[in-house]
C-alpha cells in the first residue's frame, strides 16, 4: 500500500510539472508568434528587395560583359527603383516645415516627386543644394524617411529692413543680405535704409540698436553718412545724428534720458549725439539745449548743462 500511494504521488508531481511547463511553452510561443508577425513582414520586404537585386546584378554583368556598359547601368537602376517601389518604398507624403514666405510652388518643382514615384529615386543632397539657392531659404534640411515619406526642414531668413537704392526697394535680412524685390507690401513697417554702404553696414547699426529695444522699435528709417556713420529717423520724425565711434554708448544715454524724462516724446527736431561728453537737441521753435554727459563709476548720469546752442546751430 505504501508503495501504490508514493507512485501515486509522483505520478501528481509528473503530471503538474508537465501542465506547468506546458503552461510556460505555450506563453513563450505566443510571444514568438507576436515577435515573427511584426518581423516577418519587413523580412519579406528586404528579402524580395535583395532577391531582385541579385537578378539585376546578373542581368547588368550580362550586358556589361556584351559591351553595352551605359545601358546596363541605367537598365539596372530603373529596375531597382521599379523593384524597391514594389516593395513599398515609395513616396506617400512629403513633409515641409519651417515655411513661411518661400514660395512652395517652387519648393515642390524642386522636389520633383509625385505620389507613388520610388523614394530611392530622390536625392537629397541635390535638393538640399537647390532648395539653399532659393534666396527666403537660409539653411535646408532634407532626407528620406522610410519607406515613404520625404522630409524638408527649412530655415528661412529674417526680414529685417528695406533698403531703398535708385528709387526702388529691396527686402536685407540681418545680415545686409538681399531677400526679394518683389511683393514687399507687407513689409512696409520696416526701417528703411538708404546711402551708399548701407546694406553691408546695416548688420552693425542693427545689432546696436536691438540691445535698446525702446529706441529700436521707433526707427522708421536710417541714412548713411559719407560712409562713416549713420542718422537715424524714428516714428514720429525726430532726427538722431549718431557718432562714428562709441555708437552704443551714444545709444545708451539717449535711451537714458528718455527713460529718465520722456525726451523723445517732447518738441524735438534733432538730437545731435557726435560729441562724447553733449547731447544737442533743437526744439522745434528753433531754440535749442545742450545735455551734458558726466561720466560715474558704475553708470552714466546725466544733468542739464548751462550753455546754450543758438537757435539755427548746425547739428
Amino acid at each position: 500500500m505504501a508503495r501504490k500511494a508514493k507512485s501515486t504521488k509522483s505520478t501528481r508531481k509528473t503530471a503538474r510539472n508537465t501542465t506547468q511547463r506546458g503552461r510556460g511553452g505555450s506563453a513563450g510561443n505566443k510571444r514568438r508568434k507576436g515577435v515573427l508577425a511584426f518581423i516577418m513582414p519587413w523580412m519579406r520586404r528586404f528579402g524580395l528587395v535583395l532577391g531582385a537585386g541579385l537578378f539585376v546584378m546578373w542581368a547588368g554583368a550580362w550586358l556589361w560583359l556584351n559591351g553595352t556598359v551605359q545601358a546596363a547601368t541605367d537598365w539596372a537602376g530603373e529596375r531597382m527603383l521599379t523593384i524597391s517601389a514594389d516593395a513599398g518604398f515609395r513616396v506617400e507624403k512629403i513633409m515641409v516645415e519651417g515655411r513661411v514666405n518661400a514660395s512652395a510652388e517652387v519648393i515642390l518643382a524642386i522636389i520633383n516627386m509625385q505620389e507613388g514615384d520610388p523614394i530611392f529615386g530622390f536625392q537629397p543632397r541635390t535638393a538640399k543644394s537647390q532648395l539653399e539657392k532659393i534666396s527666403w531659404v537660409r539653411v535646408a534640411h532634407v532626407e528620406r524617411r522610410l519607406p515613404d515619406t520625404l522630409y524638408i526642414g527649412l530655415t528661412e531668413r529674417t526680414p529685417m529692413a528695406l533698403w531703398r537704392s535708385a528709387g526702388t526697394l529691396k527686402l536685407l535680412d540681418a545680415w545686409g543680405q538681399v531677400i526679394a524685390a518683389d511683393n514687399l507690401t507687407k513689409f512696409k513697417d520696416l526701417m528703411v535704409v538708404s546711402g551708399k554702404g548701407a546694406p553691408e553696414n546695416f548688420p552693425e547699426l542693427a545689432g546696436h540698436l536691438m540691445l535698446e529695444p525702446s529706441l529700436y522699435a521707433r526707427v522708421a528709417k536710417a541714412v548713411r553718412i559719407g560712409q562713416r556713420r549713420w542718422d537715424i529717423e524714428l516714428d514720429n520724425h525726430i532726427t538722431i545724428k549718431l557718432p562714428e565711434e562709441g555708437l552704443q554708448l551714444s545709444l545708451r544715454r539717449l535711451a537714458s534720458a528718455h527713460e529718465d524724462s520722456g525726451l523723445l516724446d517732447k518738441g524735438i527736431l534733432a538730437i545731435d549725439l557726435r560729441e562724447v561728453d553733449r547731447m544737442a537737441v533743437r526744439t522745434k521753435p528753433g531754440g535749442a539745449q545742450d545735455y551734458v554727459q558726466g561720466y560715474q563709476a558704475g553708470g552714466v548720469s546725466k544733468k542739464q548743462g548751462d550753455k546754450k546752442v543758438k537757435a539755427g546751430n548746425n547739428i
